[in-house]
């Protein structure tokens, strides 16, 4: 997918957290194969931060979501420190208030409805939603012959087909044991 001058977009940042976190910004110009994005401003720093990125770490901006009632258990990602992290509900504080726990960490944070949102894949040009308890679950050692992978992949596996979901990058890319692998770069 190619990107505009003014396109909203997300950049893997692939240093936070085990898994990865999506940084929110906008496509100041591009080639096609590299782009700078302008990150969204901070309210703690003021200076507004620039960086050309390989196009394989750029996804669109996902569409916002309609409320949602989260449980416990819930995997989502939570925007913290000014990007999305994927995290799992771990108790339900009041209607709109949740603590949550960053996946591949032990931190925990308070978050409030309006900072989680569904998780989504942007594969072939469409948005996929993919939540445990929605016929997925978490795997974590996951049988898929000798990937090497640039840091710990975050898995999940449908629980009818057995299908498998990987969000990070891989350093070699096919598909093992019959298994379909879903190989999401941004």
């Amino acid at each position: 997918m190619r990107f505009f001058k003014g396109s909203k977009v997300e950049v893997l940042q692939e240093a936070e957290v085990p898994f990865g976190s999506w940084r929110p910004g906008e496509i100041i110009s591009g080639n096609g194969h590299t782009y700078l994005v302008r990150y969204d401003e901070s309210p703690v720093d003021s200076s507004v931060a620039v960086e050309r990125m390989p196009r394989r770490l750029i996804r669109p901006s996902p569409p916002t979501d309609d409320p949602v009632r989260w449980s416990l258990g819930s995997i989502l990602e939570a925007f913290d420190s000014y990007s999305w992290k994927v995290a799992e509900v771990v108790r339900v504080l009041k209607k709109n208030q949740y603590l949550v726990r960053l996946l591949g960490s032990s931190l925990e944070l308070s978050a409030h409805a309006s900072d989680l949102r569904l998780r989504k894949l942007w594969l072939d040009d469409r948005w996929i939603v993919t939540q445990k308890g929605q016929g997925w679950r978490l795997v974590k050692h996951p049988s898929i012959g000798s990937y090497k992978w640039r840091s710990l992949p975050h898995v999940l596996q449908c629980d009818k087909c057995g299908n498998i979901s990987i969000e990070l990058l891989l350093v070699k890319q096919g598909q093992e044991c019959g298994s379909r692998l879903v190989l999401v770069a941004g």
